[in-house]
């Protein structure tokens, strides 16, 4: 956490680091991998500052091109 603290692209480490706490707290994953698993994320998204993490955060979920909306089971039978 350190590392993230010291050398990462993030305008404001520490308040970013307590945001992805949050979120994990509030998801009830209490594990430190799953943090770092948000704060590359931000850092793949190019999500510097906690204004573009929240404003990112708050965009309403949008389905990509390429995906399909698939049945319950997973299966796709093209209708």
């Amino acid at each position: 956490m350190l590392l993230w603290l010291d050398s990462s692209p993030f305008k404001e480490p520490d308040k970013v680091i307590l945001k992805a706490l949050n979120i994990a707290c509030e998801r009830d994953i209490r594990k430190l991998k799953y943090v770092e698993g948000i704060l590359r994320n931000w850092e793949k998204e190019s999500l510097f500052t906690l204004k573009e993490i929240e404003i990112n955060e708050n965009k309403p979920f949008e389905l990509k091109e390429h995906e399909e909306i698939v049945a319950d089971h997973g299966y796709n039978y093209g209708y």
